[in-house]
């Protein structure tokens, strides 16, 4: 997991929770080129609800794939949007 520390309440802070490499890189990429604050998370399915409910409230939004967005959005309050 990317260090949680990174998270700024100034800004708009994103999170990614996936398991493809290439997909966090990319995303690593775009966020940092825009000076966005970002979390960046490698997990499996089965983790990734949980890892969503812990920093729900240090983001403004969780990004994942298709059946894991739809996974988080059964457990956090905030947008989930699928990538």
């Amino acid at each position: 997991m990317s260090n949680i520390s990174n998270i700024s309440t100034n800004q708009i802070n994103i999170a990614l929770i996936a398991n493809y490499p290439k997909l966090s890189e990319a995303f690593e990429n775009m966020v940092k080129s825009k000076g966005i604050s970002f979390l960046n998370i490698f997990a499996s399915f089965e983790e990734a609800a949980e890892f969503a409910k812990e920093i729900q409230s240090k983001v403004d939004a969780i990004l994942s794939r298709e059946g894991t967005a739809e996974h988080i959005s059964k457990v956090v309050d905030i947008p989930v949007i699928s990538v």
